[in-house]
């Protein structure tokens, strides 16, 4: 019987993964001696490689086929791992066989709160796995029960880690924040400062009278910061909101030699025309590490922005110079003060 054209042919569903990868009789070995894969076609190319191979893994199809070099695809794109949730008899036993093959387990087998006995792991080509045998049969409202005390749990923990020794040691970490205040006109304006933070976080900073922000925080002393993230692979951030004040008199002198001691360019600029300096105390904080697994997403306000250090363990580190510290790319004279120059920056 002829296939009907305009219909996925037999063994075929409507949508079918297909991997591209460098090394193609290596993956479909992998995929026979973990899954009990069989081949069910394949083209070769002239030189006896594989150009082209179907793979069946339980009722499922699997196409997969070397990088196409000479085609219009653009060089990143010419191998793209690929993610699959593979559905098994034996999570366990399916792990260790796919260890046996060179697997690198980065998830254990576990139980999950949606049902499935689950497992992770990427084979030599860089695809991830996911197999899973299921459990249990979950209602769609037992499903979200489930989850939310999931997430529920997982929320405490995270918070019982992250403490603000933790929030402290990141911020002393920064030299830079991007700042943002009200404008005149009710819009946000932002700028780049220079700050360091106390053992109560309290942020302090200063600026030239001539900018915008200074004229802000006058008129309002609302204030939110974003520190963090200034590199590409940084997804560790903290939003800072809070009201800042003018500080004076010997409490000023130590907040500026604090800041200083972490700013070698602040005596300099001190020195300048039209120079004022804030403090700002933290009303509502977040903290956000989507570089650690999971995601650690922690807000401090009230009570928690004032919490004894000492019932946390230890203090948080001093300040100490970074490795590799992040500095805005400037190519100005060090002290140079672009609101007093003749040729007046935007900022």
């Amino acid at each position: 019987m002829r296939e009907q054209i305009g219909t996925p042919p037999a063994g075929y569903k409507s949508v079918n993964s297909y991997l591209t990868v460098v090394d193609v009789p290596r993956l479909i070995e992998f995929l026979k001696g973990t899954f009990d894969a069989v081949v069910t076609a394949q083209i070769k190319q002239p030189d006896g490689k594989i150009q082209h191979a179907e793979v069946r893994v339980g009722d499922s199809l699997v196409m997969v086929g070397p990088p196409q070099v000479d085609s219009l695809i653009r060089t990143e794109d010419r191998h793209r791992p690929g993610t699959f949730y593979v559905f098994v008899a034996d999570v366990d036993a399916t792990c260790r066989r796919a260890a046996a093959l060179g697997a690198e387990i980065w998830e254990p087998p576990a139980e999950t709160f949606y049902g499935d006995r689950v497992a992770g792991f990427t084979d030599a080509n860089g695809n991830r796995w996911w197999i899973a045998t299921r459990k249990e049969a979950l209602s769609p409202t037992e499903l979200q029960e489930r989850a939310e005390q999931h997430w529920h749990v997982r929320t405490q923990a995270i918070g019982k880690s992250v403490t603000k020794t933790v929030l402290l040691e990141f911020l002393r970490r920064h030299r830079y924040a991007v700042e943002a205040s009200q404008g005149e006109e009710g819009f946000p304006e932002a700028a780049l400062v220079q700050f360091v933070v106390n053992d109560r976080l309290e942020l302090f900073f200063d600026s030239f009278d001539s900018t915008r922000k200074v004229a802000n925080l006058r008129r309002d002393p609302r204030v939110a910061f974003v520190i963090g993230g200034h590199t590409a692979g940084d997804a560790c951030t903290v939003q800072y909101e809070g009201m800042v004040d003018v500080p004076g008199g010997e409490e000023l002198e130590y907040l500026k030699s604090s800041y200083f001691a972490v700013h070698p360019d602040g005596p300099g600029r001190s020195r300048q025309r039209g120079i004022s300096y804030f403090r700002v105390r933290p009303r509502w904080v977040r903290y956000t590490n989507f570089n650690a697994a999971p995601a650690q997403i922690v807000v401090f306000e009230g009570a928690a922005l004032g919490a004894d250090q000492a019932k946390e363990g230890a203090a948080a580190s001093p300040y100490a110079e970074p490795k590799t510290p992040w500095r805005p790319d400037v190519e100005q004279e060090r002290y140079f003060n672009p609101f007093l120059s003749s040729t007046r920056a935007a900022l």
